[in-house]
């Protein structure tokens, strides 16, 4: 996608203040520039020889895309390249969570007739902000591919679609598509709201389990990021059995079952580095995570 593109929210800011910055240089009020023609037109510096429309507040009648009230779509740009093949992008927001915004997403997509192929599968802490870790496409007259990405930004969830047209050669590819996936018993943990994760994800595996560790940063206390991320442990069949504390570390045991219909067991640390700065470790071990 190209810089301009992922420049429009600042494109945007900047050309809703040009009217006001003409009018404090010139007392005889000129006719205010057309915002959307500014705006295609910066967008066109980057690509010279297509198109670029801009939807503001919903999106083009020719995208079969339906979205629930908890996805507000700010402005959707279209771009046309060369070969005429058309592309869009679509900036919205959401007022949930990271983890909400995801499942209407998902329950959007397929309500609209989107199908998925799974990839490789997250597990362990996710960062601020992520995919929905799947390819949808839609087959039909206009056979098109869609991936969503999310993020937190000044505690407002905004997301980023990006939807482009291929050819029937590509859906049939995705249809058949037998993409290695590997599985664990590690589920995905999703940040406390307002939270950060600013260490990527590091997940080790092994035949003999997977460990995975990151930095939180949030205004919540150890306990409540603690309890935050194991609630989401025990929604996916984690059941604690020991917590033990010691200075600034707690460490929380689980026992599981593992993909294999085997018993496992589960460990979730938190250390206290600083007030609202916490290093956190999940991981599993006695079975074959891959």
């Amino acid at each position: 996608m190209t810089r301009a593109l992922r420049l429009l929210p600042l494109i945007l800011a900047s050309a809703l203040s040009l009217p006001v910055l003409a009018q404090n240089s010139d007392t005889s009020s000129p006719t205010p520039p057309d915002q959307q023609a500014l705006i295609e037109r910066l967008l066109r510096v980057n690509n010279p020889s297509g198109s670029n429309t801009v939807t503001f507040g919903g999106l083009p009648s020719t995208l079969p895309l339906t979205f629930s009230p908890d996805v507000q779509v700010q402005a959707t740009v279209r771009s046309v390249g060369i070969g005429g093949v058309p592309s869009y992008r679509i900036f919205a927001v959401s007022n949930g969570t990271l983890d909400a915004a995801r499942q209407a997403l998902l329950g959007d997509l397929q309500a609209s007739g989107w199908q998925t192929i799974p990839i490789i599968p997250v597990r362990g802490f996710q960062t601020t902000g992520g995919s929905l870790n799947n390819t949808f496409f839609r087959a039909g007259k206009f056979p098109l591919t869609l991936s969503i990405n999310i993020q937190t930004v000044q505690q407002k969830v905004e997301v980023d679609i990006a939807v482009s047209a291929v050819n029937d050669l590509v859906i049939s590819s995705l249809k058949n598509s037998t993409r290695y996936a590997p599985k664990s018993s590690m589920p995905a943990l999703f940040p406390p709201p307002g939270a950060s994760v600013d260490v990527a994800p590091d997940v080790g595996g092994s035949r003999q389990g997977v460990i995975n560790s990151a930095r939180v940063l949030s205004k919540l206390s150890a306990g409540e990021v603690l309890s935050f991320y194991s609630q989401q442990l025990k929604k996916a069949g984690w059941q604690a059995v020991t917590d033990t504390r010691s200075g600034e570390l707690r460490v929380v045991t689980y026992l599981l079952t593992d993909l294999g219909g085997r018993q496992a067991v589960g460990v979730l640390g938190i250390r206290t580095q600083a007030e609202g700065d916490y290093i956190l470790t999940a991981s599993v071990n006695g079975f074959n995570p891959i």
